[in-house]
């Protein structure tokens, strides 16, 4: 029930992220898009963003080097 009432909000929560998404999400972020706006485009809650994200290895104000490193950890990862 705590899934469908989330997904009526944000219709991806719950659901497992991809390569793609994962690379989409760090080039978003290296775009400089909030955390707000991430939510939207992916279709997932504030909290769901924040915490891919550090996942990912994305910390405070990464620079481009930062970002390339981490969009080759994500193409090793689901190699």
């Amino acid at each position: 029930e705590q899934v469908a009432l989330a997904q009526e909000k944000y219709p991806r929560a719950y659901n497992p992220w991809t390569p793609e998404s994962d690379l989409l999400l760090l080039s978003a972020s290296e775009m400089g898009l909030s955390v707000d706006r991430m939510a939207e485009i992916f279709k997932r809650g504030p909290g769901a963003i924040r915490s891919r994200l550090r996942r990912l290895g994305v910390h405070e104000a990464p620079n481009a080097a930062h970002y390339k490193l981490l969009r080759e950890r994500v193409a090793e990862n689901y190699c």
